[in-house]
C-alpha cells in the first residue's frame, strides 16, 4: 500500500502521528505492507488517498459480471448504518453509537471475502462503497441481468430503525442508497446458499437473502418497481 498525505500547519500536536499510527493499524489488518508514499504541507483542509495493489492466490476471483438467473441475492451485515452516522455527523444530530461507529470505523469483509471467493456457487460480488443498489447496478449491467429485490426481506438495524424513527426518515432510504458500508453483495446459486450463510455466521456477520436475479434488461428493481440508475453516491455530482 502507499499513501500521499496533505497536512495543514496547524493540526493539534500529535495528529500525524496518530493518522499514522491508526493506517499501520489498518494495513496490519488487512495483511497489507504500508510501504511508502509522500507528505506535503497543505494551506488548509487534510488530503489523504491510498493505493493498494494486490494479487488473488486462491479460489477465484468474485467480479462483477458472474451473475446468472436463478441466482439469489445476498448482503452481508447491516447496510445503512454508514450513511446514516454521516448524516447524524454532518447535521450535528445524536445517533447510537453503533450508527455512529459505522461511520467512523468501518470494517470492510475481508475474511467474509476470502471464504465466500473459496465457496463453489459464488458466481459475482461487490463491496458496498456507493450505495447498496447502486453497486447492484453494476453487477445487473456487467452481468446482463436484471437483479429484483424485496423491501421486506432488506436487514434493517434496529438502531438505524430508532435514528429514522427520530427523524422522521425512511430507514430504506439509508439501506438502499446510503454508501461507506463496506458491506458485500453476493449472487449465488440456491444451492451454495448454506454454506455461504454458515461462512457468515462463523465470522459473526450475519448474510441476507435479499432478492434474485433474473433474466431481463439490465437493471435493479424493488418490489417490482425500478430504481434509479444513480441511486448512491455520484463521483461526479
Amino acid at each position: 500500500a502507499l499513501t500521499s498525505v496533505a497536512l495543514p500547519a496547524n493540526l493539534p500536536d500529535g495528529y500525524a502521528l496518530e493518522l499514522c499510527e491508526g493506517m499501520a493499524a489498518a494495513a496490519a489488518a488487512a495483511r497489507a505492507s504500508l510501504v511508502g508514499g509522500d507528505v506535503a504541507r497543505s494551506p488548509e483542509r487534510i488530503f489523504l488517498d491510498i493505493l493498494v495493489v494486490g494479487a488473488t492466490d486462491r479460489g477465484h476471483p468474485l467480479t462483477r459480471d458472474a451473475a446468472r438467473p436463478g441466482d439469489i441475492v445476498a448482503v452481508s451485515g447491516w447496510p445503512g448504518r454508514a450513511a446514516a452516522g454521516i448524516a447524524a455527523l454532518e447535521r450535528g444530530l445524536a445517533a447510537p453509537e453503533s450508527v455512529l461507529s459505522a461511520a467512523l470505523r468501518p470494517s470492510p469483509r475481508l475474511d467474509l471475502g476470502t471464504a465466500l471467493a473459496a465457496t463453489e456457487g459464488i458466481h459475482a460480488a461487490i463491496d458496498i462503497s456507493d450505495g447498496l443498489a447502486q453497486d447492484l447496478g453494476h453487477i445487473a449491467r456487467q452481468s446482463g441481468v436484471c437483479i429484483r429485490l424485496e423491501s421486506a426481506w432488506l436487514p434493517v438495524h434496529p438502531d438505524l430503525n430508532a435514528f429514522c424513527d427520530a427523524l422522521c426518515e425512511q430507514p430504506l432510504r439509508f439501506v438502499l442508497s446510503g454508501g461507506e458500508d463496506y458491506e458485500l453483495a453476493v449472487t449465488l446459486d440456491a444451492a451454495a446458499w448454506e454454506n455461504a450463510r454458515l461462512h457468515a455466521e462463523h465470522l459473526g456477520i450475519p448474510l441476507s437473502r435479499i432478492g434474485t436475479v433474473a433474466e431481463g434488461p439490465p437493471s435493479v428493481l424493488l418490489d417490482g418497481n425500478p430504481l434509479p440508475d444513480r441511486a448512491g453516491f455520484d463521483h461526479f455530482a
